[in-house]
């Protein structure tokens, strides 16, 4: 999500230590974006029955992208390895 609230998502599933992307993904979550003088804050819900995942399965990993063209900087939350698949 945007300050302006545009969204978009995709999902990246290990499997045999190796990792696919799937920017097709498609799922309900929910944002709400506050635009303040000199920064913005968002703020997401992700519904657990919109996601597939193991009950038998105690830690999960989430990361957050951010694409800044006017400054030309790409950074995430979580470190991502050069060359990483869809990116």
């Amino acid at each position: 999500v945007n300050a302006a609230g545009a969204r978009v998502d995709g999902m990246v599933s290990i499997e045999n230590s190796r990792t696919r992307p799937d920017v097709n993904w498609d799922n309900v979550w929910y944002s709400s974006v506050k635009v303040h003088d000199d920064y913005w804050v968002a703020e997401f819900a992700i519904p657990f029955k919109s996601i597939n995942y193991d009950t038998n399965v105690e830690e999960w990993g989430i990361n957050f992208v951010r694409n800044d063209m006017k400054r030309n900087e790409y950074s995430t939350w979580s470190h991502v390895p050069l060359g990483f698949p869809g990116i």
